[in-house]
């Protein structure tokens, strides 16, 4: 196999024309160099140097070889100095503060830590679980560096981070599907108005035609959970939000097949923050609400 440091030295070959010189350049004794030069042909499987009285001449395979071999030089170093850069701007921003979502908090946000120290090792990371409205207006005023939000207009990038699928939650075993036309025969326990995954919804429910039967409306995340496990109605919301809940056999689940909607969560970030830092999160974040 090919490796960095024997490119190094064939190129060093290369351009003194000398092994002695070479190993005078790379430091190291002429003996070592020149097996790592046979081995070099011995694995490539062709002749890369001819051997004249005063030194020696690269071969037309060599030249081959090169060419590729400064393309996979210039390259590594490219890397190296990214990797610098990245590293040193990591060092001088020192801490992030990221707000998380409820939901984010509860289901990601152990994993976040984790992949964050292994990322970033010479990084401080504060997460606050925060809602929607909150994390906004603390981003806005620089209280937060980044924050997970559902509202689009506050959004950084140009994809989301992820876009959840809404289905019909119960504390009872569901049917396998609803259609969207049925949640109006259901006695439903949503957020309020200022909500914005109950705004889509509403919007969704006007354009149908269809009226809901709302029983009840609850702000907050934690408070809508355990109204619906204390039967109280059903909900249309992610399951992302009731992860444990699902699991934990405290709640059903049911997709509904027609709605297209979901709940798409979204980055923002500060204007006085690095953007560059911001977009290493958003790839941090999106990998982690991916899965495995």
């Amino acid at each position: 196999m090919l490796d960095i440091r024997r490119l190094k030295y064939f190129l060093a070959v290369a351009r003194s024309g000398s092994m002695a010189a070479a190993a005078r350049e790379l430091n190291i004794a002429q003996p070592a160099l020149s097996h790592h030069t046979a081995e070099l042909e011995r694995l490539t499987g062709v002749k890369l140097f001819d051997r004249l009285p005063r030194g020696v001449r690269l071969t037309p395979a060599g030249e081959v070889l090169a060419g590729h071999a400064r393309q996979v030089l210039e390259a590594v170093a490219v890397a190296e100095f990214a990797m610098r850069e990245h590293s040193d701007m990591i060092r001088q921003v020192g801490i992030v503060r990221l707000g998380l979502l409820p939901s984010w908090q509860t289901n990601y946000g152990e994993e976040i830590m984790k992949l964050a120290r292994l990322r970033f090792p010479d990084l401080k990371l504060t997460i606050m679980e925060v809602r929607n409205e909150e994390a906004n207006r603390l981003v806005a005023g620089g209280e937060l560096d980044i924050a997970t939000t559902l509202d689009v207009e506050f959004s950084r990038f140009e994809r989301p981070l992820a876009s959840e699928p809404m289905v019909v939650l119960s504390n009872r075993p569901l049917k396998p599907s609803y259609r969207f036309a049925e949640l109006g025969e259901l006695d439903l326990v949503l957020t309020t108005m200022e909500h914005p995954t109950r705004r889509l919804l509403e919007q969704e429910t006007a354009r149908r035609g269809i009226s809901l039967r709302v029983v009840l409306e609850i702000d907050g995340h934690t408070a809508l959970k355990n109204a619906v496990i204390n039967g109280l109605g059903q909900a249309v919301y992610t399951t992302v939000a009731v992860r444990q809940e699902l699991e934990a056999g405290q709640l059903f689940a049911a997709p509904i097949v027609d709605y297209p909607g979901g709940r798409a969560i979204y980055l923002a970030h500060a204007d006085a923050f690095d953007h560059r830092i911001a977009g290493q999160f958003y790839h941090l974040l999106t990998s982690v609400a991916a899965g495995p």
